[in-house]
């Protein structure tokens, strides 16, 4: 800042102090310094950090990169009542902070627009992307082809709430149950299926072929369907006494 500026801003400051900096009004040094300072007192406000650690900008993700912060799952039932920790999935709950302006289709070189947008409610896996601290906060960095979810009212979440992301499907676990058609009791290691049953709570819209066209998803709302039990490892979220699942179109290998 050249000296008869910084001169100019302490006389400004000295006649504010004084209650007089009404009387300075059209001087072009005052001008001068109130600009200088509003501008550096702009940049210190908008500085970031990553890792602890300043940085000139803000974090932009390219292409179909999103930047999320991590939420807490601190879901109520639709009582209102809290879940205890023990029925919480732990940190799959994101708002998204920043997206990149869309992949760049391999193929067409069209770019295909991310599905959600800064201020979404999303639900990923919870061992995906990259994990950073970004302002002082618990972020993620991922591909947008990661998001299972957008979530509306993630406070009092309800099922209805979750509304799925291209060829993802939101299905409720069915229980397996405890005895085999004859009547008798299994034991744990009986129980345990190579293939899960679930019902279909909602689709996504599909994924886009080439032509920029969604590709359809061959269940509904009300199927039921049979999947790998060890697809939904990562990605099972407690809502009540139910347990809920994200599995991929893909991945369902039968319905009825």
């Amino acid at each position: 800042m050249p000296g008869a500026v910084v001169a100019a801003a302490a006389e400004v400051a000295i006649l504010a102090g004084l209650g007089l900096s009404s009387l300075c009004c059209v001087c072009g040094r005052c001008a001068a310094a109130t600009a200088a300072a509003a501008s550096s007192s702009s940049s210190s406000s908008s500085q970031h950090s990553l890792d602890g650690e300043f940085i000139s900008g803000p974090l932009q993700p390219l292409r179909g990169m999103v930047l999320l912060q991590k939420l807490e799952a601190d879901v109520k039932t639709k009582g209102g009542l809290l879940l205890p920790t023990e029925s919480r999935q732990e940190k799959v709950l994101g708002r998204v902070l920043a997206t990149g302006p869309g992949e760049l289709h391999q193929e067409t070189g069209k770019r295909i627009a991310c599905a959600v947008k800064e201020g979404d409610i999303v639900v990923y896996p919870k061992h995906s992307g990259e994990a950073l601290k970004y302002d002082g906060s618990d972020c993620v960095l991922l591909s947008g082809e990661e998001l299972l979810a957008k979530v509306s009212q993630p406070q009092v979440l309800q099922p209805s709430d979750v509304q799925p992301l291209a060829d993802t499907v939101f299905v409720r676990v069915l229980k397996a149950s405890d005895k085999s058609a004859g009547g008798l009791l299994l034991v744990s290691k009986q129980q345990q299926r190579l293939m899960q049953q679930a019902e279909v709570v909602a689709v996504g819209e599909g994924r886009l072929s080439q032509q920029q066209t969604r590709i359809p998803i061959e269940v509904s709302v009300g199927d039921k369907v049979v999947y790998s039990s060890y697809l939904e490892e990562s990605s099972q979220l407690k809502i009540g006494e139910d347990t809920f699942a994200f599995i991929r179109a893909a991945d369902i290998a039968a319905k009825w």
